[in-house]
Formats: structure tokens, C-alpha cells, sequence
């Protein structure tokens, strides 16, 4: 399967995503946040297939996302 996006590590909290747009792992925090207002954090991850105690981590600001687990919440909170 071909990607259609790709990202690459920067440092800790910054992602490149081609075309130049960047996306702080806050940034990503903050959506997610706002999208927890209308959705069960339980069906989320389900959909990009998180374990929730890892997105519950990453919604406290315990830990940021490893760069494949970015890129699949990013993108779900991003095109739905």
C-alpha cells in the first residue's frame, strides 16, 4: 500500500508533512481534545487503532505520539 502521506521526524514535538505544513504534537493535543467533545475517545481509538491508555497518555500530556501513531491520529482528526 502506497502512502499518500508521509512524515518525517524533526525533533520531539514537530512533524513535516510534504507540501510543508507542519503539526505540533500540541496542535494534534488540541484537536483531539475538541474532537472528545463529540466523540467517545473508546470509538476513536478503535478507528485508528490506539490503545486508549496510550491516547489517554497523550491527552494529558503525559507522552507525545511515536511518529506512525501521529500520523494515523492526525489523519483521522484531520479527514473526518
Amino acid at each position: 500500500m502506497i502512502l499518500h502521506w508521509l512524515f518525517f521526524f524533526v525533533n520531539k514535538t514537530r512533524y513535516i508533512k510534504r507540501g510543508g505544513a507542519r503539526v505540533t504534537q500540541e496542535e494534534l493535543r488540541s484537536l483531539y481534545k475538541e474532537r472528545l467533545e463529540r466523540e467517545k475517545q473508546t470509538y476513536i481509538s478503535k478507528m485508528v487503532k490506539i490503545d486508549p491508555s496510550i491516547l489517554s497518555k497523550f491527552k494529558t500530556g503525559k507522552i507525545d505520539l511515536y511518529p506512525n501513531l501521529f500520523s494515523r491520529l492526525e489523519e483521522y482528526l484531520t479527514n473526518s
